[in-house]
């Protein structure tokens, strides 16, 4: 089974929140893209997961009926979008259109050997890749170990040990605690013992994405290779110091861990960072 190991472009027309068309190129093991605000960084994180989706397509749709539907007044938007991506056997181009949340057309070049697959033969050939891992921006309690599972009392030690020591580089533990039981689940509390939200405050959303990279590197470690992985990040409360020490830390993490993650963030400013694409410029 193909591993889809990097996302090396993303391209599309607009799409919900995102009115504006998109374009993003990534050649780095990192990459951060900074998005208006929160709801446009989980669209995209969503738009992402919806490309390499196999459920979500309407194999019945003809050339005649899009034609139509072009030249119709009461048209929905349609969203077209581009990616292109890495396995470890291969480099492919994924494109699909969007009416609402299903596709309506679905097409696969590989660039190797020139073959291109369509419709319901481009999803079967997906369907046959190990996607990339997508990190839900839901506001939750609770927090699933999407990546890696612990599998033993000592991975479990390891992603929080691991996870602990990347928070207190950072210096964001103060006033937050946070458990990982044996079947995955992280949990995250304040002083008082209350349980804190993982996705709409700032600094347990950080936790989250080191967490997952602890999980993306055991993950590495032990079976050799890791998918990629799309997350959506909160830094509301950041300044620009912690930001800038936010992402010389995940960046280099992934590159000592051979870690392929693509980060979407959400300030109005523009952030200057070789890591950073800020959409509001484009």
């Amino acid at each position: 089974m193909e591993v889809v190991r990097e996302i090396t472009s993303i391209s599309h027309n607009g799409y919900n929140e995102m009115w504006c068309p998109l374009y993003i190129e990534n050649e780095l093991h990192c990459k951060f893209i900074n998005c208006l605000n929160y709801t446009e960084s989980v669209v995209l994180t969503g738009l992402v997961s919806k490309m390499f989706g196999t459920n979500n397509h309407n194999s019945n749709i003809t050339s005649d009926f899009l034609i139509d539907r072009m030249h119709s007044t009461g048209l929905i938007k349609m969203t077209q979008c581009s990616m292109e991506f890495n396995t470890d056997k291969g480099s492919y181009v994924l494109s699909r259109v969007f009416e609402g949340h299903r596709s309506i057309e679905a097409k696969l070049v590989s660039r190797k050997n020139k073959t291109a697959f369509f419709g319901q033969n481009a999803l079967n050939k997906i369907q046959k890749m190990t996607a990339p891992i997508v990190i839900p921006g839901a506001r939750s309690f609770n927090s699933r170990s999407y990546v890696f599972k612990p599998d033993c009392e000592n991975s479990r030690l390891n992603l929080l040990k691991m996870t602990k020591r990347w928070s207190d580089m950072l210096d964001c533990n103060e006033g937050l605690s946070y458990r990982l039981s044996p079947m995955g689940e992280w949990t995250f509390f304040d002083l008082s013992r209350s349980r804190r939200y993982t996705a709409d405050t700032t600094t347990p959303s950080i936790i989250t994405l080191l967490s997952t990279l602890a999980q993306a590197a055991i993950r590495t470690r032990k079976y050799g290779y890791c998918p990629s992985i799309v997350f959506s990040l909160n830094i509301d409360d950041l300044n620009e110091f912690e930001i800038n020490s936010l992402i010389d830390l995940v960046s280099n993490i992934c590159i000592e861990e051979r870690l392929n993650v693509l980060i979407t963030t959400h300030l109005p400013t523009k952030i200057d960072s070789k890591f950073v694409t800020n959409t509001s410029t484009m």
